[in-house]
Parts: C-alpha cells; structure tokens; sequence
C-alpha cells in the first residue's frame, strides 16, 4: 500500500494516543463488515416482533402494549421486554456507525470520498462487490484498494477519538457506559 497523508497522519495520532492502528484498523472493518447483517437482521425482528404483537388478537400495537401489561403470562413479558431492550441496545450500536459515518464525511481529506466507499461496500443494504464498487467510484483496482484501507482506519479512528468521546460525555450526563474501553481492549 501506498502511505497517503492520512493514513501518515492517523497513525502519528494513534501513536500520541498509545493506541495501535493495525488493531485499530481491525476493529474498524470488523464493525463495518458486521454492519449490514446486523442492521437488517434487527429491522426483520422489529418486524417478526410487530407481527407477533398483532396476533395477540388485537388489531393496534396499543391494544397489543395493553394485552402484555395486563394479561400477559410473566414470561410472555419478559421474552417481549428482553427483545425490546436488545433491539435498543442494537439501535444504539447503529446510531453510532451512522454517526461516525457523518463524521467521516467531514474529515478534511478525502472525506466524502472515503465515505462513499465505506457507504457502497459495508452499508448500503445491497452488498455489492468489490468489482462494482471500482466501477461505481471510477477507481483503479490499486487505488479502490488503498483507499478503501485508509477508508478504514479514518473510520475506526473518527468513531474511537471523536465519536465516543462525545457519547461518552453524555452516557457520564445519564449513567450509561463507556464503549471506548470495550472497543480498544
């Protein structure tokens, strides 16, 4: 791989920052590369859970809320309140993908172009491959590949140094946790 500016200087941070960018750019793709599955998969279970609701033989998810409160048997409850709290959880993992992608977009150098590469290859629903993102970007197989890379690490460093040090400011406002720590370690 050809050393771009950014990835020079994303790695001076990380070293700044004792952090290693080898592992830092593994983690990033792991997340990017369990994205899509994990997003869909959550929106077919809101959907399976909406299904279920309706056939506790009431036609409105008020009607359903009201089966579950008052007459449902205390595991029915619990199995419904367990998905629902994972599928926040979930939401919330999501929600900071997206928001690092917004980030990403911003970054000085190359940033939309680093965020359309990320969008195309690891978010869009439709996973496409990496002959149709070359060909989308209008990008050589050379260049595709080391963007893509640096793509990467700007994400991975965007959601580690600006990201979560801004959700964290507001999980320490609420009493929620500090998903730093879990994502380095």
């Amino acid at each position: 791989m050809r050393y771009s500016a950014t990835w020079k200087d994303i790695t001076e941070s990380c070293k700044e920052a004792e952090w290693d960018p080898e592992v830092l750019f593994k983690k990033g793709k792991l997340i990017l590369e369990s994205y899509r599955k994990v997003c869909w998969k959550t929106q077919a279970r809101a959907e399976d859970m909406r299904n279920e609701l309706s056939d506790l033989g009431t036609r409105t998810l008020d009607g359903a809320l009201v089966y579950l409160t008052v007459f449902a048997p205390e595991m029915e409850k619990q199995r419904f309140e367990s998905c629902i709290s994972s599928m926040f959880d979930t939401r919330q993992l999501i929600e900071l993908v997206r928001t690092t992608l917004i980030e990403v977009k911003k970054y000085p150098l190359h940033g939309e172009e680093y965020f359309r590469i990320l969008c195309y290859r690891y978010i869009e629903e439709r996973r496409c491959s990496e002959r149709d993102a070359m060909e989308y970007l209008n990008m050589g197989r050379g260049t595709y590949h080391d963007k893509k890379k640096v793509a990467i690490l700007v994400f991975a460093y965007t959601l580690l140094a600006v990201v979560l040090p801004n959700y964290k400011q507001i999980f320490d406002k609420v009493g929620g946790p500090d998903y730093r720590e879990e994502f380095y370690d």
